[in-house]
C-alpha cells in the first residue's frame, strides 16, 4: 500500500503579511519566501495575521484572523455579514479601487485575446439589483433558517438580509422563512431558489424527501405571500411543479415567453436591458441571424422584430418553451453545442451569429464560427477567462473587435460581465 503523502507544511499556521497586489479573484497576494499566498477580503497595503488553510503546487489560501494595519484602500463593509458571509467577497474595496480591479479584468482579458483595450469600460450596477437568488438551509433548535456559506466553506451563515437583492426580493425573506417552517417537510428542505421574474414571484424548492400532499400547503404558501409558483425538485431528479398562483413568464421584446422551473436568466433586469441593447446595435439589421446558447429568447425575440432568427439551445425545457411560441421567422433547435457545435457549413447559411455561452465558455463552437462564412458575431460571457481563449479564437480568424464593454451585474464579486461584437 502507498505511504499517505505528507500534509502541506503550512497548513494550519499563522503569520504576519502586507499584501501587494490583489489576484484575478480579488484575493489579496502576499508571499511566505517564494510562496505566494491568497488572502480571501484582503486590500493592498493590508499587514495582517493571517491561518493558512490550504496549500498546493500553485500557492497557499488563508484567512484573516486580525488586520493589524489597514491598507489605504480598505473601507468598512457595509454588510453586517460580509465577515462571516461567503457570498460578497469585494465588499472592503473603496469604490475607486473596486472599479479599477473590475476594469483591469476587462481590459486584461480583451488584451490576452490579441485585442487592443483602448478604452473599454465597465458598466456598474447598482447592489440592489439581483432578481435571482439561492438560500442554502440549516436548522439550530430545529428551526429553518435561509443562510449562504462561509467563504470557501459549506458552514452555513444565517442571514436575515442581503444587500445586492433586489427590495422586492429582500423584504421576501423573513415572511418567506416563517412560512417555510410551517411546512410539513420543512426539514427536507435543502436549499431555496427564488426568481423575480416579469409576472410574478417564483420559488423553487430543493428538497431530499416531501410529505404527502405538498401541493395543498404550497397553494397556501402562495395565496399568503402573493408568489405565483412553487416547484419541487428532490434531489437530482427533475423539478415538479407543485402548485401555481398565476402563470410565470418573461417578457423578451415583444414576446412573452413561459418561465420553465430553475430555467436561466440574467442575474439583473438592468444588465438584461443592456446586453440585449447592445446586440441589437451591434449586428446587421438584415440577414437571418442564428443566436447560440439561446435560453429562452433573451436576445432572439428582441432581433426577431427586424430579421429571421434561429435559436439554438440544448434545454429540453427551454427548447420546449421556444417551439410553443409561433413567430414568423422564428425557428428553434434543440442541440448540445458543446458535443455538437454547428458546423462552419451550417454557419454560412446565416449573417450573423449571437453567442452567449455558459461559464465554461465555448471553445468548439467558437473553432466552428472561425471556420465558417459569418461576418458578425456578438460574445456575451460571464467569464474573463473562457471569453479571452473563445475571442482569441476569432482574432486568429480575422474578426476585428468592434465594440466591447464589461458589466457589473455581479456587485461585490470577482464576477463580470462581458460583451463584445466582432466583424471580418
Amino acid at each position: 500500500m502507498p505511504s499517505r503523502p505528507p500534509e502541506s507544511p503550512l497548513i494550519g499556521t499563522s503569520h504576519d503579511l502586507t499584501v501587494t497586489s490583489l489576484g484575478g479573484l480579488g484575493d489579496g497576494i502576499a508571499h511566505i519566501g517564494t510562496t505566494p499566498v491568497f488572502i480571501s477580503k484582503a486590500c493592498i497595503g493590508d499587514t495582517l495575521r493571517a491561518r493558512i488553510t490550504h496549500q498546493n503546487h500553485e500557492g497557499a489560501t488563508a484567512i484573516i484572523t486580525q488586520l493589524l494595519t489597514p491598507g489605504p484602500a480598505r473601507q468598512p463593509a457595509p454588510c453586517p455579514y460580509f465577515h462571516a458571509c461567503g457570498g460578497c467577497t469585494l465588499q472592503q474595496l473603496r469604490e475607486a479601487e473596486y472599479r479599477e480591479f473590475k476594469t483591469a479584468m476587462l481590459r486584461s482579458a480583451l488584451t490576452r485575446a490579441g485585442y487592443a483595450p483602448d478604452h473599454a469600460e465597465v458598466r456598474f450596477l447598482p447592489p440592489a439589483t439581483r432578481r435571482r437568488v439561492e438560500f442554502k438551509t440549516h436548522f439550530p433548535e430545529g428551526k429553518l433558517q435561509l443562510a449562504f456559506y462561509e467563504p470557501r466553506s459549506r458552514n452555513p451563515v444565517s442571514i436575515a438580509t442581503c444587500l445586492i437583492l433586489h427590495p422586492r426580493l429582500e423584504t421576501l425573506m423573513q415572511p418567506l422563512q416563517h412560512a417555510l417552517r410551517q411546512l410539513n417537510f420543512q426539514q427536507h428542505i435543502r436549499a431555496v431558489s427564488v426568481t423575480l421574474a416579469d409576472s410574478g414571484t417564483d420559488l423553487l424548492l430543493h428538497v431530499s424527501a416531501v410529505t404527502p400532499k405538498p401541493d395543498v400547503e404550497l397553494a397556501a404558501l402562495l395565496q399568503n405571500l402573493g408568489l405565483a409558483r412553487a416547484t419541487l425538485q428532490v434531489g437530482e431528479a427533475a423539478p415538479v411543479i407543485a402548485a401555481t398562483r398565476i402563470p410565470v413568464t418573461m417578457r423578451f421584446g415583444e414576446t412573452d415567453m413561459p418561465l420553465p422551473p430553475d430555467a436561466f436568466l440574467q442575474a439583473t433586469a438592468e444588465g438584461q436591458h443592456d446586453l440585449t441593447q447592445s446586440v441589437l446595435a451591434h449586428l446587421p439589421q438584415q440577414g437571418r441571424v442564428v443566436d447560440l446558447f439561446s435560453g429562452l429568447g433573451t436576445y432572439s425575440f428582441p432581433l426577431l422584430a427586424r430579421q429571421p432568427v434561429h435559436a439554438v439551445e440544448m434545454d429540453a425545457a427551454m427548447v420546449t418553451a421556444l417551439r410553443a411560441t409561433s413567430r414568423p421567422g422564428f425557428t428553434a433547435e434543440m442541440r448540445d453545442l458543446f458535443k455538437e457545435p454547428l458546423t462552419a457549413s451550417e454557419l454560412s447559411a446565416f449573417a450573423a451569429a449571437v453567442i452567449n455561452p455558459p461559464r465554461a465558455g465555448a471553445k468548439a463552437q467558437a473553432q466552428a464560427i472561425a471556420q465558417s462564412r459569418l461576418s458578425h458575431v456578438a460574445m456575451v460571457s460571464c467569464n474573463p477567462a473562457t471569453f479571452m481563449r473563445d475571442a482569441a479564437l476569432l482574432k486568429q480568424a480575422g474578426f476585428a473587435l468592434i465594440a466591447a464593454h464589461g458589466l457589473d451585474q455581479f456587485v461585490w464579486s470577482p464576477h463580470l460581465e462581458i460583451f463584445a461584437a466582432f466583424a471580418r
